[in-house]
């Protein structure tokens, strides 16, 4: 995806339930990348397949109920959106905070290094809270799993 355009490359990671309110992307130029684009090129670089997975939440409440992955400069930002507060998430507003991981990861932009996030005890802690309609996650993401593929 680098090299595609003089302005960051925006993937808004939504399915097709979620697609029409991540149409448009920031204010700022930028082009916007398909996520079966997207996951084509993640496949193509690994050599193998990718489970898509996607924000379970079909419509957005108070926060986007999709991720961006974006490139820019050479650099990376991937970035979920996320109901609860957590220690390493940035507050946007009520009810919507945000995670987010950068290969130039500071303070002023607010994202993480990945290895550093992973390794943190307040992330480690996270995912071991078992979670609530387990039933209903797996069949979310069962839904939409591989969807780029099945069009």
């Amino acid at each position: 995806m680098q090299g595609m355009a003089d302005v960051p490359l925006y993937v808004h990671i939504a399915n097709d339930q979620q697609s029409p309110f991540a149409a448009h992307g920031p204010p700022t130029p930028h082009k916007l990348v398909s996520v079966a684009e997207f996951v084509a090129e993640l496949e193509a670089g690994l050599g193998r397949e990718v489970s898509e997975r996607y924000d379970p939440q079909l419509r957005p409440t108070n926060k986007p109920n999709f991720y961006v992955y974006m490139v820019s400069e050479g650099h990376y930002f991937f970035a979920v959106h996320l109901h609860q507060s957590y220690p390493f998430a940035k507050k946007i507003s009520a009810h919507y905070n945000k995670a987010e991981i950068s290969d130039v990861a500071n303070a002023r932009n607010g994202a993480s290094l990945p290895p550093l996030l992973f390794a943190s005890q307040a992330f480690q802690s996270a995912l071991l809270v078992p979670m609530l309609k387990p039933g209903f996650f797996a069949e979310r993401e069962q839904q939409y799993e591989s969807s780029t593929k099945r069009k």
